[in-house]
């Protein structure tokens, strides 16, 4: 557990200390990477972790990083060690946390549960049960910690006490199978009190929408608009501004606004692609961006619903959940490459900068960023000052690859 501040040729954070400065596009004539200095400084870290990591999240406090084998473990901005919990079944799926608390979701033979854990010293608060089968999401708002099971299960509870305020069974309310993709998000809109989830209903998609007091319905879309199967699957739900969803629709194949009081959809923004409901779109600084399943990046002006710009992978998507990091966005794409683009005009910012990639984080003011990074170089959490300045290595340089992993199938 003994923070270790160290460089590697297969660093992740050189591209995001690249990727705060003026850039140029991706070259294949990428020169190599110049030494990295000796002692980079507290604004640069990376630890060699004792297992694979799952997920990532972080606060301005630091990071808090899943491994495979059942560990949370938490480090400051500085990375420095700070705690180290157990808790069985962690894996891919994003902890969430909000000033003293992480929830941290797990998925067990017992069935889908979130743990709460004391953000400052990892002690367990708390532990909730969300049906059986693997955890999809969790979420936490004012006193409520939400907890999604993937076969249908939504569980509000008391984020001191862990005690249940109410409880959602979806398949019971439509009389059918329901199922939520792992790795999903649940969307929760403080000014009208509503939450939204993304739902497999019958072989149809969904957004249902439900009151945070008390669980009762409160609207629904059919995201399917007669295509049906994973085909035409759309993303994650976001809170795009009081009373506005936005998601992904991959029936449309369109950045889709969905108005929960009027209950109508707005003319969207086209893509190139359908969507994986595990992808989250980002919503930060004035834009909402969405990565359709083809590695396309949609930035769309949330104010005025219209296209801001675009961009594109190399590389199909799954899972996407791009984050800011200072001047930038960041997200991985299929084989878990990070990439970079420019926030304002989504021109490229630093070539690849390793594989294995499994979790990006930042805090909410884009000012620390945080990267959990598994393969043959290594298991690896590197975190970043985005606010300090980036130096004068060269924005693009030839890295050593590491392994890809791939997620299993969403429903």
């Amino acid at each position: 557990m003994t923070a270790r501040k160290h460089t590697t040729r297969a660093r992740l954070l050189p591209a995001l200390v690249a990727v705060l400065t003026a850039c140029t596009a991706a070259s294949s004539s990428a020169p190599p990477c110049a030494p990295a200095p000796e002692a980079p400084g507290a604004d640069e870290w990376s630890i060699r972790l004792p297992a694979a990591p799952g997920a990532v999240a972080a606060d301005a406090a630091g990071a808090v990083v899943t491994l495979e084998r059942g560990e949370v473990l938490a480090f400051d901005t500085e990375g420095a060690a700070v705690w180290q919990a157990f808790v069985a079944g962690v894996g891919l799926d994003w902890p969430a946390i909000d000033d003293d608390l992480v929830v941290v979701p797990a998925s067990t033979a017992a069935g889908a549960a979130c743990v709460g854990l004391d953000r400052h010293t990892g002690a367990l608060r708390w532990r909730a049960e969300a049906g059986p089968g693997a955890v999809a999401a969790t979420a936490l708002r004012g006193d409520t910690a939400f907890c999604a099971g993937a076969s249908g299960t939504l569980v509000a509870v008391d984020r001191s006490t862990g005690v249940a305020r109410w409880t959602v069974t979806f398949g019971d309310r439509v009389g059918g199978a329901v199922a939520l993709s792992p790795r999903t998000a649940i969307a929760i809109d403080d000014a009208t009190g509503l939450l939204a989830v993304v739902l497999a209903v019958e072989g149809r998609w969904w957004l249902g929408c439900l009151r945070v007091l008390d669980g009762a319905d409160a609207c629904g879309f059919d995201l399917s608009n007669g295509d049906f199967g994973a085909d035409a699957a759309p993303s994650a739900p976001a809170v795009a501004g009081p009373g506005r969803i936005v998601v992904g629709d991959g029936s449309r194949r369109e950045v889709l606004f969905l108005d929960v009081a009027s209950l109508r959809a707005r003319v969207g923004v086209p893509t190139a692609e359908t969507f994986d409901p595990a992808s989250i779109p980002l919503v930060a600084a004035g834009l909402v961006v969405v990565v359709d399943r083809g590695g396309g990046i949609t930035a769309v002006d949330p104010a005025q619903e219209r296209l801001r710009w675009r961009a594109r992978l190399d590389q199909p998507v799954l899972d996407a959940r791009p984050v800011v990091a200072g001047e930038a966005v960041l997200v991985t794409d299929w084989a878990r490459s990070l990439h970079a683009f420019g926030l304002r005009d989504g021109r490229p910012r630093a070539g690849a900068a390793g594989e294995g990639v499994v979790g990006i984080a930042s805090d909410a003011s884009a000012a620390f960023v945080a990267a959990a990074r598994r393969g043959a170089t290594g298991n690896v959490l590197e975190g970043r000052k985005a606010s300090e300045e980036a130096g004068s290595r060269p924005l693009q340089c030839a890295v050593e690859p590491g392994q890809s992993i791939r997620n299993e199938a969403r429903p």
